[in-house]
């Protein structure tokens, strides 16, 4: 399904933000991840607002009201199993996997929502991309019933 969506996210600021990188990968040297303005540089990104939230390792930021195309992800079998699966079902469909049949550049975000009862037991998840500036007017429609 295509759809809109308005949500919030989060942005690594890097590991300077925390007192103790280490503790935030398994070897000695973490790369430190790219600045978002950066990656949007490369590739083609929603309309955020920062929210002057973070923290070691995060910012939060608002995403406004954009057209996105999701898929549920499956979690019968395990979780990165079925991330994988849900990942390629989307890039099937940026591949030309849909009613225009065009290549649709990638962007980013790729988001992930896990939904969760009050003990934190994942129930459901979904993986979303974001639709491209240029297809926002008219997204292409899927051809996968499950996407």
């Amino acid at each position: 399904a295509v759809v809109s969506t308005q949500s919030t996210g989060s942005e690594a600021n890097g590991y300077d933000d925390c007192e103790e990188p280490e503790f935030m990968c398994r070897s000695k040297s973490c790369p430190k991840p790219e600045p978002l303005s950066k990656i949007c540089a490369k590739y083609d990104c929603p309309n955020i607002e920062h929210l002057n939230i973070s923290g070691c390792g995060f910012e939060a930021r608002k995403l406004f009201a954009a057209s996105w195309v999701l898929t549920d992800i499956d979690l019968s079998e395990s979780m990165e199993a079925g991330n994988k699966a849900a990942f390629w079902k989307l890039f099937k469909y940026i591949n030309g996997a849909n009613d225009q049949g065009v290549k649709i550049d990638m962007t980013v975000p790729v988001i992930n929502r896990w939904h969760m009862n009050d003990k934190y037991e994942v129930l459901g998840a979904y993986m979303a991309f974001y639709i491209p500036t240029v297809h926002q007017s008219n997204p292409p429609l899927p051809t996968d019933d499950s996407v």
